[in-house]
């Protein structure tokens, strides 16, 4: 469901938003741009978690909240997400993928 409200919000693209990390590249290389490089970017956040990656990770749990609203379950899973973002326990890894190239 996630993905799918992710599609919806951003339907102006020329390739579905969820799977962007999969067809940028090709999309660039079809629009005439020149992919120089990529690769995967990873990164996390686990220990010693600041205010401001702590109001990132709430950002990103308010996200899911509004996109998965209503789905069962949802709510018991969220509360115990804020409850170790709260506690400092909550840690979050997010995989990307970067490209660098010539316009």
């Amino acid at each position: 469901e996630y993905h799918n409200d992710m599609d919806r919000r951003f339907n102006h693209l020329n390739w579905r938003a969820s799977q962007t990390g999969e067809e940028l590249g090709s999309w660039l290389i079809n629009q005439g741009h020149k992919v120089e490089a990529t690769g995967p970017s990873d990164w996390q956040l686990s220990e010693d978690i600041d205010n401001t990656q702590a109001l990132f990770i709430l950002n990103i749990l308010q996200t899911m909240e509004k996109a998965l609203k209503g789905l069962p379950e949802l709510d018991d899973w969220l509360t115990l997400r804020y409850q170790q973002l709260k506690a400092g326990e909550l840690s979050l890894k997010i995989s990307n993928v970067d490209y660098f190239g010539k316009i």
